[in-house]
């Protein structure tokens, strides 16, 4: 207190302010600027005997003595510091923190905190209890403050090594690769990010019954869920991998430097996951790495599914904030490259060590990128950091850039927006107002043969203009053009038919997947990625697209199936019930049958884990197509169920045999999951009857099959349609109306028992206008729209207010996909025959 100051200042009252979450205190006099003052109170907080959240009490039990065992953790993240002690409880309120803890002395309990221990004396007014004292923290935000108090043991660690991994005693041996991999990570992210980790000491623990979805990534002291940091096989080490380097990466972005506000969590989030991923892809065995580990592969696709829809985020807006921290990471993945890697990491370097202890905004960030790329000369002065992720930030679309050749040395580029699906139900086009910051990084195929990959740096940035023309092009006319190789941009790319064609027959050529004229997997990926989406929405001919996938007779890596069986499932629902879809269904199965035969049974000891992945994808795939071999192989597995003695006590084989059992299986088989759904416990096992009546419903294609659960569910009543709730209606609903034998079942049986479906339904609308979209929304053919106006005509006025109003949507949704199919099916249904002939 200054001397100035006669007598400090009174507290006069101390209120709550329940719906800010403040504390208000009034003084006698008012507090004078430039003045410190402390100010000293009692209080008590609140122990979480429920959930995860703030300081919470967890258990354990011995699996030898039987024995329970308890602990005390915090976990404050994001702003349940407040609820423990009074402080200011908001991330950009920094200030270093010394942490006491009191707990039983004569115990095997030991507490370990944020930051180092520094003693342990007596309670004063109770000497069977022991206060541990900890060093005093640097400046840091409240809710990264942590303590544990357990008896959980940390396994033996190299000396030196400040990392200690704290798990159940029986777990040591689990533990074992995270206490290998973690100071490895440690020393990554200190050279990578040229800044030590601020800590004396980094505790990493496998909690029991931690339930947070996400680890709590407090500073100096990490808490997993016990499987998230347990391994014991090489599947299980990567995924150890990806844990540990997420939560370390935080330790400095997050903790060391800390975003703003909640907010702009997903920004912070977006570089976690950039380094994180170059992180698990260096701490790989070699190996076992691939391009596709490096690039957030599925994290792009996902993206590009997302935002080529004609309403993003319609059906799940929760997802947006997620999404935007993906779409960021893509950015920066983008800026990595084009401005180099070099530069990248310098401004990375240098934007942390300027932020060290404080926070910072994206726009700090996306401008520090630019003022570093002016300086070293990586990117133009005419071109802005801060507008190129603005372009790319702001707005729910992407762009799709058209590439035209003249092949006499020149080329054109074109910007749109690119939207996969048009849809039915929009009675105007979505206006095309969006532009972007592009950066066009062209590949050429050079005189040898082979492609020039080896630069990054873009030939141009293309401004927010929709054209530019009379460009030079990089490539002879005999030779093809890759324009956003790896997806370096998260924007598609089409191209004239010769150019297609020019990447085609490069690609079916062994030259063209190895050597040194290959085009890398990625960049297979990426083109056949574009293709098939471009032909979906309309932009490309389905005989080019399809042309593109004849090199996968030959393929054998992950990366460039990714997206093809992705397509499939997507393209197959389009053609489902049509003879294009059955020839369609014959070409993957030939395709895929090859590629499992090429990759053999699963068990080698030493085989990389993507291999094991690749196979997985494709024998699951075999089994959705009907592969008589895969389909047996279920039913063998299933077998075990049906000899159960208590079927009905639990489900002993795994969910995955279902939808082929249930698909291509006898209607025994069926009857008996049918059964065992009736006689499960709901309260037991709710997940589980709720995925067997999804496969029981939607995996069908014996109408028969569908026609039983249809009576069961539609027309019982009494005690037996007490069986199926609200939920299981829709859910059944949904399903079946997502293949075609099932939405065909569906409208017959419509058809059939209209008058009692009206019946049981009519105090019940909700359900009766989705019982009458299911049976009439997904038809696709010509011949299939007659059916449904003429059902609509019969019935026109007997619907219900509700029901007319969704039939107009059913019947627009026909008459666009009526058109679709007009279009395209005739193409598609060609070029099949011809592949079929070959």
């Amino acid at each position: 207190m200054a001397e100035e100051i006669d007598e400090p200042p009174k507290v006069i009252s101390v209120d709550r302010e329940p719906q800010g979450q403040l504390l208000l205190i009034r003084l006698s006099k008012e507090l004078i600027p430039g003045y410190s003052y402390r100010l000293g109170a009692e209080f008590s907080g609140h122990m979480n005997n429920k959930s995860s959240d703030g300081l919470f009490k967890g258990h354990y039990v011995n699996q030898v003595t039987g024995n329970t065992h308890f602990f005390v953790a915090a976990h404050f993240k994001p702003s349940f510091a407040r609820t423990v002690f009074p402080c200011f409880d908001e991330p950009h309120f920094k200030a270093p923190v010394t942490v006491s803890i009191a707990r039983p002395k004569d115990t095997d309990l030991r507490t370990i905190s944020n930051m180092p221990h520094v003693s342990t004396l007596p309670m004063v007014n109770d000497i069977s209890w022991v206060w541990d004292t900890f060093e005093a923290s640097p400046p840091m935000s409240t809710y990264a403050i942590s303590f544990l108090t357990s008896d959980l043991m940390a396994g033996p660690s190299e000396e030196g090594d400040i990392v200690k991994v704290y798990a159940r005693p029986a777990l040591s041996e689990e533990s074992e690769y995270a206490r290998k991999v973690a100071p490895k990570a440690l020393d990554y992210f200190e050279k990578t990010l040229g800044v030590r980790f601020p800590l004396a000491k980094l505790d990493l623990v496998a909690l029991p019954g931690f339930n947070a979805p996400v680890p709590a990534e407090n500073w100096g002291l990490v808490f997993y869920r016990e499987g998230d940091i347990l391994s014991g096989s090489n599947t299980y080490n990567r995924w150890v991998t990806s844990y540990v380097v997420n939560e370390l990466v935080m330790q400095w972005v997050g903790s060391l430097i800390t975003p703003e506000w909640w907010q702009d969590v997903w920004m912070n989030r977006a570089l976690v996951n950039f380094l994180a991923r170059g992180a698990a892809y260096q701490l790989e065995p070699e190996e076992e790495r691939n391009s596709h580990e490096q690039t957030p592969a599925a994290a792009v696709y996902a993206l590009y599914y997302e935002y080529s829809k004609r309403s993003p985020y319609a059906r799940q807006p929760s997802m947006k904030d997620i999404i935007s921290a993906t779409k960021a990471e893509v950015v920066i993945r983008m800026l990595n490259f084009t401005i180099s890697q070099k530069t990248f990491m310098n401004t990375l370097r240098d934007f942390i060590n300027a932020k060290s202890y404080d926070t910072y905004t994206p726009e700090q960030f996306w401008a520090a990128i630019g003022t570093r790329a002016h300086r070293e000369g990586t990117l133009p002065l005419a071109v802005s950091s801060k507008a190129v992720a603005s372009t790319w930030m702001n707005g729910n679309r992407i762009p799709l850039l058209t590439v035209t050749r003249n092949y006499k040395g020149s080329l054109n580029l074109m910007q749109r927006q690119f939207i996969r699906d048009p849809s039915f139900d929009d009675e105007q086009d979505v206006e095309d107002e969006s532009l972007w910051w592009i950066p066009v990084i062209m590949a050429p195929q050079l005189s040898d043969g082979s492609v020039d990959l080896a630069s990054k740096a873009p030939a141009l940035w293309m401004p927010p203009t929709r054209q530019i023309e009379n460009l030079s092009d990089p490539s002879d006319p005999e030779n093809f053009l890759i324009v956003n190789p790896e997806d370096i941009g998260l924007f598609l790319v089409n191209y004239d038919a010769q150019n297609w064609k020019l990447l085609g027959d490069h690609l079916l050529r062994e030259e063209g997947r190895s050597g040194p004229n290959a085009i890398p997997p990625s960049t297979r990926a990426k083109l056949l990625h574009d293709a098939l989406n471009l032909a979906m929405a309309g932009a490309l001919d389905f005989s080019t697209a399809l042309s593109l996938t004849r090199f996968l007779k030959f393929e054998k890596q992950f990366e460039p199936w990714h997206p093809f069986f992705n397509m499939v499932d997507m393209l197959s629902k389009k053609l489902d019930g049509t003879k294009a879809g059955k020839l369609f269904s014959l070409f993957v199965l030939r395709l895929t049958s090859n590629l499992d035969a090429s990759l053999g049974e699963a068990g080698l000891p030493n085989e990389v884990a993507w291999k094991g992945k690749l196979r997985s994808n494709t024998r699951h795939m075999l089994c959705s197509l009907g592969q008589e071999n895969c389909i047996n192989k279920a039913r063998d597995i299933f077998a075990r169920w049906v000899r159960s003695k208590t079927p009905d006590a639990s489900i002993p084989v795994p969910s995955r045999v279902f939808c082929p059992v249930f698909a291509y299986g006898s209607k025994e088989e069926w009857n008996f999951g049918f059964e065992r759904f009736n006689h499960l416990s709901s309260s037991k096992a709710a997940a589980d009857r709720s995925y067997l009546l999804k496969t029981l419903a939607g995996c069908p294609r014996d109408p028969s099959k569908i026609e039983r659960l249809l009576t069961a569910i539609l027309l019982s009543k009494g005690t037996k349609s007490e069986l199926f709730s609200d939920a299981d209606i829709r859910l059944v609903l949904g399903e079946i109306s997502g293949r075609h034998a099932g939405y065909l079942e569906l409208f017959r049986f419509t058809k059939t028992h209209w008058k009692q479906l009206k019946e049981n339904f009519h105090s019940r609308p909700h359900l009766w206008t989705a019982l009458v979209t299911a049976a009439t929304s997904n038809f696709k053919t010509v011949e299939e729209l007659k059916m449904v106006e003429q059902f609509i005509e019969e019935h026109q006025g007997h619907f219900g207010s509700a029901a007319e109003g969704a039939l107009q949507k059913s019947l627009e949704r026909v008459q666009f996909e009526a058109e679709w199919s007009k279009k395209h099916l005739p193409e598609i249904e060609n070029w099949l025959v011809g592949q079929m002939v070959d």
